[in-house]
């Protein structure tokens, strides 16, 4: 550690508003429950619309997700995980994966218990047309991320955060560079209570794995995966990423057995494929993680 990180440790914490933080990250944001969290409701929403009239082939891969075996593991297990999927089909905007995420956040976000934070890549580009180099190689995947994390923050008040870090937040806000929101992502999560659930679902990553976006992608990336090695959290932290057809820039963030490979031809036979019955599903997961983390902390 550099000696400047050292004694911003050594700072003590300053109170801020989960507000103020808010609007630092976003200046036009007014209503934090409302608007924002209606508004990634809304993307699970347009992804299911969108993805849902789907042909066989398409519905095989969702099957294939729900009982592959690494899957399942990584939704199940009570300790912090990340995996990146492969899915081996066509660049398209919404695809299997994104329905598998969206019906996951769903799922999860009915239970009351976990925190989730999702981003659909394919839905959610910045404006390319922005007159800003900055915008232009910015992809917003972080900022999104913690504005959704602010958004379902259980107090009124921030107090993980080290005096000299704020300061630096309100001196540069909002052109915050891709790491010192990675830093701030990492010190929010260390501030949750211990085994506090909370899933990250990015989809679409191929959408971000253009020239302009590449080297923020992989940041950004890097930034959510360190959150598993970090001694300060002690959060469950589910971390699922998904490329609609095969991720080059972002493997070598994973180990091989967190990569999980979609076949591209499924072949085979089909279990008769509904909404009703995918939903299902992944509640009845939910509810499962729900009572194993229960009973964990009573133990």
């Amino acid at each position: 550690m550099s000696q400047t990180s050292e004694s911003m440790e050594q700072k003590p914490e300053m109170i801020i508003s989960q507000e103020d933080l808010l609007l630092l990250l976003d200046p036009n944001a007014v209503a934090i429950h409302t608007a924002i969290h209606t508004a990634q409701k809304q993307i699970l929403k347009k992804v299911l619309h969108i993805g849902l009239p789907m042909g066989a082939e398409a519905q095989k891969r969702i099957e294939w997700l729900l009982t592959n075996k690494n899957v399942n593991h990584w939704f199940t297990s009570t300790k912090s995980q990340t995996i990146l999927v492969n899915g081996h089909g066509p660049l398209e905007r919404v695809t299997p994966m994104s329905i598998f995420c969206a019906m996951l956040a769903q799922s999860l976000n009915s239970t009351g218990s976990f925190i989730v934070l999702s981003h659909f890549c394919g839905l959610q580009m910045l404006d390319r047309d922005s007159q800003d180099p900055k915008e232009q190689k910015t992809s917003g995947l972080l900022r999104s991320l913690l504005i959704q994390l602010l958004a379902q923050w259980k107090f009124p008040n921030i107090t993980c955060l080290k005096h000299d870090f704020i300061e630096k937040l309100k001196r540069t806000s909002p052109n915050w560079s891709s790491r010192r929101q990675g830093r701030l992502l990492r010190r929010l999560v260390a501030g949750l209570p211990k085994a506090t659930p909370i899933f990250i679902i990015i989809d679409g990553t191929n959408y971000y794995e253009i020239a302009e976006l590449r080297d923020d992608m992989k940041e950004a990336v890097e930034e959510i995966n360190e959150l598993l090695s970090s001694k300060s959290v002690e959060a469950m932290v589910k971390i699922l990423i998904t490329s609609p057809t095969r991720s080059f820039d972002l493997i070598k963030y994973f180990k091989t057995n967190e990569i999980i490979n979609v076949p591209e031809d499924m072949g085979g036979t089909m279990t008769r494929f509904s909404e009703s019955r995918l939903k299902l599903q992944f509640d009845s997961k939910a509810a499962d993680l729900e009572r194993s983390l229960s009973r964990n902390r009573h133990k």
